[in-house]
């Protein structure tokens, strides 16, 4: 329905009647497959195809999202740690830099 809605105005306004119908027959039934930031199901498969996107971009990237860590650097001459990005780090695309520090245990 997505696609169709994009190709010209009539079967947008027929795509946004089966949302509809969607919504009330299936999504509204459902409170399980409803999405806390989505509302209907129209917003919850946007959610879903960007998410599953980003996921296999993420995916495809390897080892190399290691490019993207920030890590806590000590400087022992001011006594302070600071975050930085890692050594020779990505220079080239979308993604944010990733701070795993909630992840860590602390020592």
């Amino acid at each position: 329905m997505g696609r169709c809605e994009l190709v010209c105005h009539t079967l947008k306004k027929q795509a946004i009647h089966y949302w509809n119908r969607l919504d009330t027959a299936y999504f509204a039934n459902h409170p399980t497959l409803r999405s806390p930031s989505s509302e209907t199901s129209r917003e919850a498969v946007i959610r879903y195809k960007l998410a599953s996107t980003l996921a296999k971009r993420i995916g495809n990237m390897g080892d190399l999202i290691s490019k993207h860590l920030i890590v806590s650097e000590y400087d022992n001459y001011e006594d302070t740690i600071s975050d930085v990005r890692v050594h020779d780090h990505c220079q080239g695309c979308a993604l944010p830099d990733l701070d795993f520090n909630p992840f860590r245990r602390d020592k």
